[in-house]
């Protein structure tokens, strides 16, 4: 009876590490900027026609390894995104300029890690997801194994002027 409950004891001391997997992506920091274009065009009668702003979103990973992480999807407000993934040379990376205050933005990556950057654009143009997104879903893999992470805010950053 001692050796069954020494067993149990032991395998649920154990249980929680082997059931923990490795996710790559460490810490993602989302941010978006808006844009108004410079022109606004005109209909045949000389009267202004209402211009959508641009909204250019950015999602920086950072992750452990120097393995480009393998993305299933990303999801804005439930609105599935399309990516594009490239790796960011350096450990310190500013941003840009917040557009509550006007400073600079930015972070220094942990030894050991690696800074990527992952643009994000919606796959059906049709759907538009609204300005500071309150929801976003990454999905990755890594080793066959599927890693969810959630954030619940976006930094809205300066945009470049247009003229």
């Amino acid at each position: 009876m001692n050796r069954y409950l020494l067993f149990f004891i032991l395998s649920c001391w154990g249980k929680p590490t082997l059931s923990q997997h490795l996710c790559s992506v460490k810490h993602a920091y989302s941010f978006y900027t808006v844009n108004m274009p410079g022109m606004i065009p005109i209909d045949d009668k000389g009267n202004p026609l209402p211009v959508a702003p641009s909204v250019e979103r950015t999602i920086y990973l950072e992750c452990s390894g120097i393995r480009m992480p393998v993305i299933d999807s990303i999801l804005f407000d439930n609105v599935l995104m399309k990516t594009n993934v490239s790796r960011v040379s350096g450990t310190t990376i500013i941003f840009g300029k917040r557009v509550e205050n006007g400073q600079d933005f930015g972070i220094t990556c942990r030894k050991g890690y690696t800074l990527w950057k992952v643009a994000v654009y919606p796959a059906n143009p049709d759907h538009t997801v609204n300005q500071d997104c309150r929801n976003i879903v990454i999905k990755t893999r890594n080793a066959g194994r599927s890693c969810r992470l959630n954030l619940n805010r976006e930094i809205q950053l300066m945009g470049l002027p247009r003229y």
